[in-house]
């Protein structure tokens, strides 16, 4: 299932502006819904949005991993992670990670 299937397309909002979006918790559910693994990739300094913290809605499943077109900014960490659904896993990178990935939640 790709992420058009699972109709997961939204455009960056900034954390400071929503707390906890519905949008988001809704979006994670949606990926769950459709028995695909959701992610939460967290990153600085993107080549799409320089100079900020980036957690962007991925998900998994047998066929590989997909980016969704949801996202979440702001110029803090701790406000990236306070906008993410609870109850999910923080992994760190891994040292073969694209440099400006700094974690993943499940």
């Amino acid at each position: 299932m790709t992420p058009s299937e699972v109709n997961l397309t939204h455009k960056p909002m900034a954390a400071r502006d929503s707390g906890t979006p519905q949008a988001l918790i809704e979006a994670h559910q949606a990926v769950l819904a459709s028995r695909n693994l959701p992610q939460w990739v967290v990153t600085f300094n993107p080549i799409d949005l320089p100079g900020v913290y980036v957690a962007r809605l991925a998900f998994s499943n047998a066929e590989g991993a997909f980016m969704t077109g949801i996202a979440v900014t702001d110029v803090t960490l701790a406000a990236i992670r306070s906008c993410l659904p609870p109850g999910l896993l923080r992994i760190e990178r891994f040292p073969d990670d694209e440099p400006q990935i700094l974690e993943v939640w499940l």
